[in-house]
């Protein structure tokens, strides 16, 4: 990314960010709350893993439809779905 002198930095930094608030989510909210209520373990993990496994196959979907050069997005909005400044678009 070079979008200007300190954006390869800004990034770098965010992506340190986000490792650090990653772990601070898994020690410290959801290790606190298993210690407050041992019984939601189970049903945490399970979470974290279903997490883990959406997370794998949208970014494998994603990055595959870059390499195809396609778009990831499964079709274009139409009608109520479709944004506002969409639909102002198509109506011209």
């Amino acid at each position: 990314m070079t979008a200007g002198n300190g954006s390869p930095l800004f990034f770098d930094e965010h992506v340190v960010a986000d490792s650090v608030h990653e772990n601070v989510a898994a020690v410290n909210l959801a290790g606190g709350l298993v210690r407050q209520d041992p019984t939601i373990c189970a049903s945490l993990l399970w979470g974290a893993r279903a997490l883990s496994h959406l997370e794998a196959r949208w970014s494998s979907h994603l990055l595959g439809c870059w390499r195809e050069g396609r778009s990831s997005l499964l079709g274009e909005l139409t009608g109520a779905a479709a944004p506002e400044h969409e639909r102002a678009l198509r109506a011209g």
